[in-house]
């Protein structure tokens, strides 16, 4: 057999085997070959089946030495664990009942010799056997010499089988309270497991027990109980059981002592999956396999437990954990390569790990903000990939927006008080001729323009003179040309007469009026004109008095404005299963600051204090936005209030990001795990981790660390038996309940023989004393254990 330190898949064994030396054989053909030809055929029929692991020769009443010393001769790869299967009687009177008996006596010859010499003896002595007046033996008076012979023992009665001889025969009449009281006779250490036959029987067998509220305590095994080479074939074609345990006698004892060691059908990692597990690391030249269900690390205080847990991971993903720089390059300087079960090397970041190093829980809930939400996401980020980011940036930047939209908008408004008196004052100084009176008329509409100043009397007093200058003196006086001077006159007078009405009638007065109209809008216009730099005067010097009062004004209406329907919180959360469905609650969260906590937050900054009110808050907050729109006296000692405008306006709000873990402890109210006990936070922790649907590899330091031994033994203990049947586990440990009680498939002792290097061994509990260095390190020995034991009472 070769020397397998753990066990990685279910195993047939076939503890229950008659060779043909035992006289219950009936095959003739079998009882004529000597025993090395019988082992020599065995051999070759067990060696058709490569799931076979183990097997016994459980003869009736003997142990044959020469078949034992044969199949050792043969170097099989099949383990054979010595037994024998004596006629025993419980009670006096009694029939006899049949009980298998296995010793620790695998591969010893010497050792091996000594006890079937003196069993052999006994069985002659006491004429133990069926038949030619045979009897059983006085079981009590069997486990004295049993005892006696210095081997250790593990013994198995026929149960469910076998009509009379079958151990449990009498129970089944027995009132309910007998039989339990007669069943707790044979309970515990006292059988490594009860023998059945067959697949229905065993569901029998553990119905039965389950009345009993025995089903947890009791192994139910079905071997071949094969006299031949042929009912051997059978069982082995199709095995009712399979064993995860290292084919030996302390393996028979933990799957004895450990239902969960043997299931219905194999336990088996599939090829296409070997990939995903851990198989083998080589540390520091030193070789070490990984079983994919529980492999527990243990050791002293400073054995190089974490070192080897903590360079795997960081073997496998560089970064991984929370370690600290210095830890980190420690861990860095170590020489390791990771492999998988397939025997690829596992390239860094290129397999998938959780890992949990050493006071993870601490170091986790010692930070804060950003940090904190980078390491809880960062340790749970199956839990979180669901969650929803929160874009903060888009929201800040809408926040903003809408801040500077409302301080334009107030900016660009005149106050309605200085709006009225402008408007009051244009109406009041209103001059604008608004009339429609036509254009001025052309010259060429204008006959004669000397018509508008013509004088009749002068014209007559220049005409008669005129014409009597130019006549000879002695037509002066001549009356008939005096007639026609006089008529010449008064024709002139009649036409300019009726020209001038004309020319007064038409284009004259429309063109004085429109030179005159003309006039005085230039007149009005300079006085508009003189009006309008008044007015832009005015407004100057009111904008230039009052740009501090309406800015500040502005800033603080876009302040309070802004607060209308304003969001401070924002969340987005997905749920996951611990013991109960939603157990945990993990949330995203966006908290911003209110623009009012804003203002008191920021005008506290500047130490502003008005006399006789104290530091800002929310009851005095309307004190402190008067002096700082109106007051001229804090403007006047100091910077502090002029520097207060760009701090407001900044508008530079608070954007906190939340990364948080909440639990439900039953009640339906969720608490965020960071506000519980130290304790608390590691037993919930560890719930939603083992509840984790996933079958990535786990590694985790010292889950037990802040918990109480009961709850390690009734949550822990049991989380850790249910998580490694969906993935594989890998956690440094200095507690029992999880090595033992949780049955680690692999144990990894560590110390540090000098300083600074690390040695490990590894193997099953089953494995050479592996399960002995495991007792001195987790409890102190077998004997401190025993001295508790009696110190407790039990």
């Amino acid at each position: 057999m070769s020397d397998t330190h753990i066990c990685t898949r279910g195993k047939v064994w076939d503890l229950h085997i008659h060779s043909n030396q035992c006289y219950s054989t009936t095959d003739e053909e079998l009882k004529k070959l000597s025993v090395n030809d019988y082992v020599v055929q065995l051999i070759k029929v067990l060696e058709e089946y490569e799931d076979l692991d183990m097997i016994s020769f459980t003869d009736h009443n003997q142990i044959c030495i020469d078949l034992y010393r044969a199949f050792y001769d043969a170097h099989s790869r099949i383990a054979l664990l010595p037994g024998v299967e004596i006629d025993v009687a419980l009670d006096e009177n009694e029939p006899a009942k049949h009980l298998v008996v296995y010793f620790d006596a695998m591969g010893d010859m010497d050792k091996l010799e000594d006890l079937a010499s003196k069993l052999n003896a006994l069985m002659s002595e006491k004429n133990v056997g069926s038949g030619n007046g045979k009897k059983p033996i006085d079981i009590h008076l069997l486990l004295d010499r049993l005892i006696g012979y210095g081997v250790h023992f593990a013994l198995s009665p026929h149960a469910m089988k076998q009509g009379k001889r079958g151990i449990d025969y009498d129970w089944h009449a027995m009132p309910a309270d007998e039989r339990d009281n007669e069943m707790k006779k044979y309970l515990d250490q006292f059988f490594c497991f009860w023998e059945s036959s067959g697949k229905s029987e065993i569901a029998h067998a553990v119905e039965f027990l389950k009345q009993m509220t025995r089903d947890e305590l009791v192994s139910i095994v079905s071997f071949s109980d094969s006299k031949d080479f042929g009912k051997l074939r059978e069982y082995l074609d199709n095995p009712c059981q399979y064993f995860n345990a290292l084919p030996n006698f302390n393996g028979l004892k933990l799957a004895g002592s450990e239902i969960t060691r043997i299931t219905r059908v194999q336990d088996v990692v599939n090829a296409s999956d070997l990939g995903g597990y851990i198989g083998a690391v080589e540390f520091e030249d030193q070789h070490i396999e990984f079983t994919p269900r529980l492999n527990a690390i243990i050791g002293g205080r400073g054995s190089g437990k974490s070192v080897l847990l903590d360079s795997i991971a960081c073997g496998i993903r560089p970064n991984a954990g929370t370690l600290l720089d210095e830890r980190r390059a420690f861990i860095k300087g170590r020489k390791i390569s990771v492999s998988t079960m397939s025997g690829a090397p596992i390239i860094e970041g290129q397999f998938n790990i959780d890992y949990f190093n050493q006071s993870y829980i601490a170091t986790l809930f010692e930070k804060s903000g950003k940090e904190f939400n980078k390491a809880i996401e960062q340790h749970f980020a199956s839990g979180f990939e669901h969650v929803k980011r929160i874009d903060g940036a888009s929201i800040e930047r809408a926040n903003a927006d809408a801040f500077t939209e409302l301080i334009e908008s107030f900016e660009e408004e005149t106050p309605e008080n200085i709006v009225g008196f402008v408007d009051k004052y244009i109406v009041d100084t209103k001059d604008r001729l608004d009339m429609d009176i036509g254009p001025r008329k052309s010259k060429a509409q204008i006959p004669d323009s000397k018509l508008a100043s013509l004088k009749y009397q002068k014209v007559l007093d220049d005409i008669r003179p005129a014409i009597k200058a130019k006549l000879p003196p002695t037509l002066e006086s001549n009356p008939r040309i005096d007639a026609a001077i006089t008529e010449l006159e008064r024709v002139i007078c009649d036409e300019a007469y009726t020209a001038r009405r004309a020319y007064l009638e038409g284009p004259f007065f429309q063109n004085t009026f429109v030179d005159l109209f003309v006039a005085k809008k230039n007149s009005m216009n300079n006085a508009q004109s003189e009006r309008t730099k008044q007015i832009e005067l005015f407004d100057s010097t009111f904008q230039q008095k009052t740009l501090g009062i309406r800015k500040r004004v502005s800033l603080v209406r876009a302040l309070i404005a802004v607060c209308d329907g304003f969001v401070t919180h924002y969340e987005e959360h997905d749920f996951a299963n611990g013991e109960k469905a939603n157990a945990f609650k993990f949330m995203r969260e966006l908290y911003v600051e209110h623009p009012i906590d804003f203002m008191i937050r920021t005008i506290n900054a500047r130490t502003l204090n008005l006399q006789g009110i104290g530091k800002c808050n929310p009851e005095n907050l309307w004190e402190y936005i008067k002096a700082f729109c109106f007051s001229e006296d804090g403007y006047r000692k100091g910077s502090d209030w002029e520097q207060l405008y760009d701090d407001l306006i900044a508008f530079g709000l608070t954007y906190e990001e939340k990364s948080s873990i909440c639990f439900d402890s039953g009640d339906g109210t969720y608490q965020d795990i960071r506000k519980l006990s130290p304790g608390t936070q590691t037993n919930i922790l560890i719930e939603y981790i083992v509840h984790k649907k996933t079958k990535i590899p786990l590694l985790i330091d010292q889950p037990e660390d802040n918990v109480d031994n009961q709850t390690i033994y009734s949550k822990i203990r049991s989380w850790f038996m249910g998580l490694k049947q969906s993935r594989q586990v890998i956690v440094v440990t200095h507690d029992a309940n999880i090595v033992i009680n949780a049955d680690a498939e692999n144990v990894i002792i560590a110390e540090q023989p000098r300083q600074g290097e690390f040695a490990y061994q590894y193997g099953a509990l089953e494995y050479g004393d592996i399960i002995d260095q495991a007792s001195l390190i987790l409890d102190g020995g077998k004997d401190a254990v025993k001295r508790r034991l009696v110190k407790y009472g039990e």
